[in-house]
């Protein structure tokens, strides 16, 4: 059953003050018709700052919810503003956000996706109200309103294109997929080797795994598709992180034409499922979800520490259930051993213990500061197809290193963070070089995980 949520939300009529309305707000759903709310502080909208939903009576209204640190949002932007100038008559986007003016202008001038495009659509800024109204966990959220208030469609931003738009503002389409924010049990296995687990279809595309607070795994939770399920268990295990699936790491071998099409997609491009539909049989992202998106969850009765045996365990589980199988086998791959001549002197050496410490990393940098050299060698290993890094530098003291990938050929400004880049090795030589750090190959063994039929 669905939750109903009971929030007061104030209503501030433009021009009068001293006649507030207390107006008891609730969750809404498809059908419902929706009172005059107030869509926030705008940044540029022509209504100005005190603009509500009856403003925009006679057109279409889509409430995109979005934030700053959301890739996919910020990339679909100028397809909006592209969607909005043909569709302005019939169409009003309103992009909703809980970040500040401030941030979002800065965003719209420095993201390489935004900055040249003339970016010119309504946002509603520092706006809590109306995500109380539309709940959702996952991000963009759209809400299709039509031009007499009523909710026709709660879906995602991917099904906004150029072909439903133009059928929408033309009365031909009235339904849409609508967006299911997943989550809840809907059934539990036996206890089975200290565990309870169940796996579902279905699912939103987000996992979690939960420690004690010494480090013990408690529970893994997981909604993907088995291949990015398998991937998620072996890098935390096997590569001591979470990342995006690294090719190099992979090795797909199912035979079935028609298995690997929709496990795998046609030409193992990565993440390993399709990018644009239609796809096969489906016509959306979300009705290809609803097939083969899994939902994974495992709670330990006792916290266990992280070994080979609970690995085995746990994948045993999975390939007993899930419509492809996955093991774990060791190939010989090209790697990279990071050197230095002058362990000693090297420039990497931190400016001392009390300087701040962190490790980060944004659109075109990677930071370590005050850190030791094997946190700054993970984080090499998270980048997108990057092969295996063994530190031989013998630095035994905190360094402080940044690498500059911003003119790497190599780079997608629409890939958000320089990790889910490929690894540009060349910059990588050139950069750890001013540190008196340097690349030497090597003929590795290591852990490979295969999918198979």
């Amino acid at each position: 059953m669905k939750n109903l949520l009971t929030i007061l939300l104030w209503i501030v009529l433009a021009g009068n003050v001293s006649g507030q309305d207390l107006q008891t707000a609730r969750s809404y759903s498809v059908g419902d018709t929706l009172p005059d709310i107030k869509l926030g502080k705008y940044l540029v909208n022509d209504k100005g700052p005190d603009a509500t939903l009856h403003d925009f009576r006679g057109k279409y209204v889509v409430l995109d919810f979005w934030e700053r640190y959301c890739q996919p949002c910020i990339n679909a932007l100028p397809k909006l503003q592209s969607l909005q100038d043909k569709y302005r008559d019939s169409l009003q986007i309103v992009l909703i956000t809980k970040d500040t003016e401030a941030n979002v202008r800065m965003l719209l001038g420095r993201s390489e996706v935004t900055k040249d495009a003339n970016i010119r659509l309504s946002f509603a800024v520092e706006e809590p109200a109306l995500h109380r109204l539309f709940p959702h966990t996952v991000i963009p959220h759209v809400i299709i309103i039509s031009p007499d208030g009523v909710i026709e469609g709660i879906t995602h931003g991917e099904e906004i294109t150029e072909t439903n738009v133009a059928a929408m503002v033309a009365g031909t389409k009235k339904s849409w997929p609508l967006k299911k924010e997943g989550g809840g049990v809907t059934a539990d296995s036996d206890t089975v080797m200290g565990w309870r687990s169940y796996l579902k279809r279905g699912g939103i595309g987000k996992g979690s795994f939960s420690k004690d607070s010494i480090g013990r795994l408690t529970g893994v939770h997981l909604e993907f598709t088995p291949i990015n399920i398998y991937y998620k268990i072996f890098s935390y295990f096997k590569l001591n992180m979470l990342s995006i699936i690294n090719k190099q790491r992979v090795i797909v071998d199912v035979r079935d034409t028609l298995t690997r099409r929709q496990y795998a997609n046609a030409d193992l491009k990565l993440p390993f499922f399709p990018n644009e539909f239609p796809y096969l049989h489906y016509n959306s992202r979300s009705e290809y979800n609803r097939e083969n998106v899994y939902t994974y969850d495992l709670r330990l009765a006792s916290p266990r520490v992280l070994d080979d045996n609970l690995f085995e365990q746990i994948f045993n589980e999975l390939n007993n259930c899930l419509p492809i199988k996955a093991k774990v086998v060791k190939r010989n791959v090209t790697g990279w051993v990071i050197r230095t001549n002058d362990r000693e002197s090297s420039p990497a050496k931190s400016k001392g213990l009390h300087q701040p410490s962190y490790l980060n990393f944004d659109q075109a940098k990677v930071f370590v500061k005050n850190r030791y050299l094997v946190d700054f060698v993970k984080t090499l290993r998270r980048f997108r197809d990057a092969p295996p890094f063994v530190d031989e530098t013998g630095i035994d003291f905190p360094v402080d290193i940044e690498i500059d990938f911003t003119h790497s050929t190599l780079r997608d400004p629409k890939a958000g963070l320089i990790v889910n880049n490929p690894l540009d090795l060349e910059v990588l030589r050139s950069e750890l070089a001013r540190y008196g750090l340097y690349l030497e190959q090597r003929q590795m063994s290591v852990d490979v995980l295969m999918i198979h039929d």
